[in-house]
């Protein structure tokens, strides 16, 4: 009935919200997952349509307070970057396309979704947009009208999400740019890691180019251990993962293979607890390393069963334990470490 339908709907404070980019033969879509941890349960709240095959997905908020909105940037194939609405629960389109002249006013028709994918055409571009994928994402927790997007065209720019424009590009790697990360705690400073086979630290207030740490491979992931400010750490396709000290360009603080030179596309430090490292790999297995006093630890390892690893991430709550892995088997899987 409508009552339990609505009830369905709701997502409650206790809940645990995941973002996934899916791709099944010719359709895409994003998907908004819900983790009923007093039921146990995980399902699919609803989905969004995409144009293109996703690459990055970035969740963001616009507003302030309790009027604060939910929405999710997201990178395809496709040089535009498109702004969805989570609110809304069957959207006929994004609220904002980065990179794209904005569409001639058309009356719109109700649509079944792939439909709505198929016939989709390509938006011309703006001035300032990408010209080639949109590998990567970053939103700016501390200054929220701010997105950081890494591309194929060997750019990163950086967006003004209230006008809708590229506010700046940096153009400090000769390659694919296959991650973006904002720090946690220093507002404008900015992790980028490349193709070239560099990870690099950029102040976005400074067109100067910052400090660069030479991987020795291509950089699939990188992020920073939120427990040791001037930590960062790269993901090589070498299957290594680097950690640096961004005070120094000295040699790296210390390397090792998580996975056994397997490749690691997937990185992330928990924010609830100290130095605990999650990697995701290609051997399909996700293992938790405590990275607190240095070079990582062997904590706990699983196979989640969703094939090779592409991205995995801590739940954002207080206290949270939660990692959601999504892979090559198309699904979504979660694994409680407080379990473990």
């Amino acid at each position: 009935d409508s009552d339990s339908e609505a009830e369905d709907d709701e997502i409650k404070d206790s809940d645990a919200v995941f973002l996934s980019g899916r791709t099944e033969e010719d359709f895409s879509c994003l998907e908004v997952h819900v983790y009923d941890a007093e039921a146990g349960t995980l399902y699919v709240h609803h989905d969004v349509t995409l144009p293109a095959f996703p690459l990055a997905v970035e969740w963001c908020t616009m507003g302030t307070g309790g009027n604060a909105d939910s929405f999710a940037a997201v990178g395809t194939f496709e040089p535009v970057i498109e702004i969805w609405d989570l609110d809304v629960m069957d959207p006929m389109e994004p609220v904002m396309s980065l990179g794209a002249k904005p569409r001639a006013e058309k009356k719109k028709k109700k649509k079944k979704q792939q439909q709505r994918q198929q016939e989709a055409s390509k938006p011309e571009l703006a001035d300032g947009s990408h010209a080639d994928a949109v590998m990567s994402l970053s939103w700016a927790r501390h200054s929220p009208t701010v997105l950081a997007s890494g591309s194929a065209d060997a750019t990163v720019k950086l967006w003004d999400l209230n006008a809708g424009v590229c506010a700046m590009t940096l153009s400090h790697h000769a390659d694919k740019v296959a991650a973006v990360a904002w720090h946690g705690a220093e507002l404008a400073v900015l992790l980028t890691g490349s193709d070239d086979g560099t990870l690099a630290v950029r102040d976005a207030r400074a067109e100067a180019v910052g400090a660069s740490f030479a991987v020795g491979a291509k950089v699939e992931a990188a992020c920073w251990d939120p427990s040791t400010p001037t930590t960062a750490l790269a993901a090589g396709e070498d299957g290594a993962l680097v950690a640096f000290d961004i005070r120094s360009a000295a040699a790296p603080l210390w390397t090792f293979s998580p996975h056994g030179g397997k490749g690691v596309p997937a990185v992330s430090f928990s924010r609830s607890y100290r130095g605990l490292l999650a990697t995701g790999s290609v051997d399909g297995t996700v293992a938790l390393w405590d990275a607190a006093a240095g070079a990582p630890t062997p904590v706990a390892s699983k196979a989640l069963a969703v094939g090779q690893i592409y991205a995995l991430a801590f739940d954002a709550g207080p206290g949270g334990a939660t990692i959601a892995a999504g892979g090559s088997g198309g699904s979504l899987a979660l694994w409680d470490a407080q379990e473990d």
